[in-house]
């Protein structure tokens, strides 16, 4: 079927979020990982995920696309003079039985996958707007 045969409706139009309620679920995500040394949680009503009983922030690398350079998205660029080429994740896993050695957790890298909710993936600036 070529491109001109398809019927594409155009009457509906999305509008904006007012609120992230009921926006999104969760979605699949894979990566190389660096985590930082992770700390263990004391008690299991402070685990933020029931049965993880440890908490890191891992580091994902990605390389910076080549028009986000560009003048007309500077504004959401947060340091133009040192680019950042990675993103944080708050990671819960599951450590039991195992001493934690910091030095182990240096420069290691990880082959992760998990789920992410799109929420903490968004964020607020007025100066993107503007």
């Amino acid at each position: 079927m070529s491109a001109s045969q398809l019927n594409v409706d155009t009457s509906s139009s999305r509008g904006n979020l007012l609120t992230a309620k009921n926006a999104g679920a969760d979605m699949s995500m894979m990566a190389f990982v660096q985590p930082g040394c992770p700390a263990r949680f004391a008690y299991q009503n402070e685990h933020r995920v029931k049965g993880l009983n440890a908490e890191t922030l891992a580091r994902v690398f990605l390389p910076t696309p080549s028009w986000l350079s560009t003048p007309e998205y500077a504004a959401i660029r947060s340091d133009t003079g040192n680019p950042s080429t990675c993103i944080f994740f708050s990671l819960n896993i599951s450590i039991y039985n195992q001493q934690i050695i910091s030095s182990e957790w240096t420069e290691q890298w990880f082959f992760m996958v998990g789920r992410v909710h799109p929420f903490a993936l968004t964020w607020k600036s007025s100066d993107v707007m503007a």
